[in-house]
């Protein structure tokens, strides 16, 4: 037979070897349609000494079997000698074709990677990210992971959280006691995460203070404990009203300075997002020694009352759902962010924004309900309970609410309507009304105009 050619082969003659896809997932409806219609898309084989040896299109010519296909076509290729390059072409086009299990591209790569080739070089032929490159091939080296890979059909990324967690015996159990009742394991792995890094953390901190040399306390001082005191609750001068800059308090507390491991909570500082972390907290026994003063016994005050064991209870219960609302929050923003490249929005994506945007503040909200044709009831303590409102009532015209928040609140900016010519963000404005077929007026086109040509100037 000759390579390169279109030629109508008996099924049963071709010679079915390994392929990358170990499940050929034939479905009665596939077996159906080929008994019906016939092969469509020729087979990809090539000639061996044995024979026809399919390269691409096992399924297709197994189904051709079990339909008691006559003949299929079949495009017969140069011989492939290398191995490397067969799996290659074959992620390549069951990539393209159905998508294959997390299994199977796990084998692949493995096996493209014991052939010689870089991770980098794997995912340049196959067009696989790097990164999934590099964890599929941590995932062939996992006996835990490969064996739930092939018995429990876990998807990528939680063998990969599999993976992570060899090291950690109890978590592992737990992981795999989501994966028998079929659970995934994003959640709980970040949760893991977290916990982890907090651990480390803390340790960490640990060790600086051991290092030092400093006696250790095993956390910060109560307000009323009678021997400690938080080196931020000293103060000192005549009416004991300065507080005791810690500079100081390093520098005069000698052997009465305690340390200890101490939480300083993350949050937003401006425009930036400082995370958690565990710093060295200090504390002072024998302070008054010292000269200084803690308002902790001012007057003789001995702090709050102790806790009941129920109250004590109920501020775990917070701090346990603190930890779990946290890891989810990293797990539910990954999740935004990749929401947020898709081409194309969410189905009812008008509806949310529009919940929200009359949620929200909004600077004009005179000018909102004048675009949108709206009579405040007088009901409400701000208009925009009449916007939102009006939202409810009418879900189907979620894009024209939030779309008129929008122009609304530009229409009813300050003094827009008599001084928006002079106003920066006017050209822009008037440049996407025009856009969207508004006529502009003399007026509104020069300063279109003039805009432009200041900024080519």
């Amino acid at each position: 037979m000759n390579a390169g050619i279109i030629q109508s082969v008996d099924p049963t003659t071709l010679i079915v070897a390994a392929n990358v896809r170990k499940d050929t997932k034939l479905t009665k409806a596939f077996v159906a349609s080929i008994k019906e219609h016939g092969v469509m898309v020729p087979i990809t084989a090539q000639m061996t000494a044995e024979g026809l040896a399919v390269i691409d299109g096992q399924r297709r010519t197994l189904a051709a079997v079990d339909a008691g296909a006559k003949t299929v076509p079949v495009y017969v290729v140069a011989p492939v000698k290398d191995d490397g390059v067969r799996i290659v072409d074959q992620l390549v086009i069951n990539g393209e074709r159905e998508s294959m299990s997390a299994a199977e591209i796990v084998t692949a790569v493995s096996d493209l990677s014991l052939f010689g080739m870089s991770s980098t070089v794997i995912a340049k032929k196959t067009g696989i990210a790097k990164g999934e490159v590099e964890t599929a091939l941590k995932v062939a080296g996992s006996e835990v992971a490969t064996h739930a890979l092939q018995t429990k059909q876990v998807s990528f990324m939680d063998a990969a959280a599999l993976v992570e967690f060899e090291g950690y015996p109890d978590y592992l159990k737990t992981l795999m006691a989501y994966i028998e009742r079929g659970d995934r394991l994003e959640h709980i792995a970040q949760r893991f995460r977290d916990e982890i890094t907090d651990a480390q953390g803390k340790a960490a901190v640990i060790e600086e203070i051991e290092s030092a040399g400093i006696v250790m306390l095993p956390s910060a001082p109560s307000y009323d404990d009678p021997k400690h005191v938080r080196s931020d609750q000293l103060y000192t001068g005549p009416k004991h009203s300065t507080a005791v800059a810690l500079d100081v308090v390093l520098a005069e507390a000698g052997d009465d300075l305690r340390a200890y491991p101490s939480k300083e909570w993350g949050g937003w500082d401006g425009d930036t997002k400082v995370p958690s972390r565990w710093v060295v907290g200090y504390a002072v026994a024998n302070w008054a020694e010292h000269g200084w003063f803690s308002d902790a016994y001012k007057n003789g005050n001995t702090g709050a009352p102790a806790k009941t064991e129920e109250q004590k209870a109920v501020d775990r219960a917070a701090r346990e759902s603190t930890k779990i609302w946290k890891s989810a929050t990293a797990v539910r923003v990954t999740w935004l962010r990749e929401l947020l490249t898709r081409k194309t929005p969410p189905k009812g994506w008008e509806y949310v924004v529009a919940t929200w945007a009359t949620g929200g503040d909004a600077a004009a909200w005179g000018g909102v309900l004048e675009v949108l044709e709206l009579t405040h009831s007088g009901d409400n303590y701000s208009r925009r309970g009449t916007v939102d409102r009006y939202l409810h009532e009418h879900p189907t015209r979620s894009w024209a609410i939030v779309l008129g928040v929008a122009l609304g609140t530009v229409e009813g900016g300050f003094e827009f309507d008599r001084k928006g010519w002079q106003q920066r963000h006017a050209p822009a404005y008037l440049r996407q009304l025009a856009d969207w077929g508004y006529t502009l007026s003399e007026q509104e086109q020069g300063i279109v105009d003039g805009a432009k040509a200041a900024a080519a100037a």
